[in-house]
């Protein structure tokens, strides 16, 4: 177990664990297929403001979700990612002046751009484990099928990412 011995560390921790939750945060809503998976969906997004180390960003997320319940939001996949992206640009929002102003991830990406990044990188995943488990059965021809499938997923998410970072393709 690695401690944390001085302020950096502790940034750098903090930093890596917050963009894990942002990734589950965002995954997780263009994986909900049944009702009872929004409403689960629903109830880790409330503990959120009680387990955030960062006392301001506990109470940033508790004011967040008192304005904007998680549960109008429960209509569809887009919705519910539509709120998550919400609440991660009004933390960006809120930690300009705080523990992360030194992160390089702070500029706002637009609501579609996002969808299409995340929804592409859940495609990619599924796709993935296709291929998997096509391989394990050596169903050649379907196997091209999903590896091509993959490719453009892959090629998706790459054009996406160098959107972002000012390099278009």
């Amino acid at each position: 177990k690695k401690k944390i011995k001085n302020k950096m560390d502790a940034d750098y921790s903090l930093n890596t664990v917050s963009r894990g939750i942002w990734y589950i945060l965002h995954t997780m809503p263009l994986v909900c297929e049944k009702d009872e998976d929004f409403f689960s969906y629903c109830r880790l997004v409330k503990q959120l403001q009680y387990i955030f180390i960062c006392i301001k960003c506990s109470i940033h997320i508790s004011f967040f979700m008192y304005n904007n319940p998680v549960e109008k939001y429960i209509e569809s996949k887009k919705d519910l990612f539509y709120w998550s992206w919400l609440l991660h640009n009004k933390a960006r929002e809120n930690s300009m002046h705080s523990h992360l102003e030194n992160n390089q991830e702070i500029d706002n990406i637009n609501f579609r751009d996002a969808y299409d990044l995340f929804k592409a990188n859940v495609e990619l995943l599924d796709l993935e484990k296709e291929l998997y488990y096509f391989e394990k059965e050596s169903l050649d021809l379907e196997k091209e099928e999903i590896k091509l499938k993959t490719k453009n997923n892959y090629l998706k998410i790459k054009n996406y990412k160098n959107k972002m970072n000012g390099n278009e393709l």
